[in-house]
């Protein structure tokens, strides 16, 4: 899970769609027909959003990380090259560099 500077929570978990709540209210705040265009048909496990929030990274099982438009959660980029899945994720300061960590017990930037 991450959060977005206004309040909301994005999460992510292994059996369950990614969903956007309101903290304040602890409401979904984003119709799950939207998310599911996310490209989440394999389950996510990892999620962060940039420190701008102009992208949305997702881990997935399938040992990808996709990258989002945080605005239309259009598909940007699909990002390859560990072994096993994509249990963390998690941006530089600066944005410029997303750190993911693996099942098969390596870290890539």
């Amino acid at each position: 899970m991450d959060l977005f500077s206004s309040g909301q929570l994005i999460s992510a978990g292994r059996y369950a769609d990614p969903n956007i709540y309101d903290i304040a209210s602890g409401r979904l705040t984003s119709p799950q027909p939207r998310l599911e265009s996310m490209a989440f048909d394999i389950d996510a496990l990892a999620i962060a959003i940039s420190p701008d929030e102009k992208t949305i990274a997702a881990g997935r099982e399938d040992k990808t990380i996709i990258l989002f438009d945080a605005t239309s959660l259009a598909e940007m980029r699909t990002l390859k090259g560990h072994r096993d899945k994509i249990f963390s994720l998690a941006y530089s300061p600066d944005g410029t560099t997303l750190l993911s960590a693996s099942r098969d017990r390596t870290l890539k930037l």
